[in-house]
């Protein structure tokens, strides 16, 4: 799968707003802030300094360990999001989505993450703008990579029919995705989550001499 093994759950704050699966079950509500993590509240007083602070604090924790815990990942490996995510490549191939394997020339990092809850036509709301930044081998900016979201295609080591796909519900998004360079090796992704669950996002960037890959998997609420 990917580049590294990770064993622990974590609730997906990219966010479907306002989707009911996936919820703590607690008096915390959620939304996602300006910079797309998520911010629970809870029955806190408005004031009360550094009391209300920490009674705040505490319910963010409780919130994020049930949704995380209520999020089904069928024992697949799962990453938390936060602005900056990194996961270094893998050559694309029909094997790389094995553990382990070869390490790839590139870096995939994904920077930011915006929300659009009532996007313009023919896309729909919850579509989410990833920008992904590419960094070469000496960590310099990969700026005429050619990147995708391969669908069915082993040769690039993706074998499912769409690209994000819910590995669990064996089905993926109703909206192509895409992809637009930015000329600076950075990269605006479109994606659109339309429920709950665990979702597995496959990037391939290729240049004129290397063909890299990365998956990020993540559990959105």
């Amino acid at each position: 799968m990917t580049a590294r093994s990770i064993s622990s759950w974590a609730a997906f704050s990219w966010a479907i707003i306002g989707a009911s699966a996936c919820s703590s079950g607690t008096n915390a509500s959620s939304h996602v802030g300006s910079n797309g993590n998520e911010v629970s509240s809870g029955d806190v007083p408005a004031s009360g300094g550094d009391t209300a602070d920490a009674a705040g604090a505490a319910v963010e924790d409780d919130a994020a360990e049930e949704a995380a815990a209520s999020c089904q990942t069928g024992g697949l490996p799962t990453e938390s999001y936060t602005p900056g995510i990194m996961m270094p490549g893998k050559p694309a191939s029909g094997d790389s989505l094995a553990e382990g394997g070869a390490p790839g020339a590139l870096t995939f990092i994904l920077k930011s993450n915006e929300v659009g809850d009532a996007a313009a036509p023919p896309l729909e709301p919850y579509t989410n703008l990833f920008t992904l930044e590419l960094l070469d081998a000496t960590g310099q900016p990969v700026k005429d990579a050619m990147v995708t979201l391969p669908t069915d295609n082993q040769a690039l080591g993706w074998p499912f029919s769409k690209n994000p796909w819910m590995p669990l519900h064996q089905h993926g998004s109703s909206i192509v995705p895409t992809i637009t360079s930015n000329g600076d090796g950075t990269y605006a992704v479109s994606l659109y989550f339309f429920m709950p669950g665990l979702w597995q996002i496959y990037l391939v960037a290729q240049t004129a001499s290397v063909t890299d890959s990365a998956e990020f998997s993540f559990c959105l609420q």
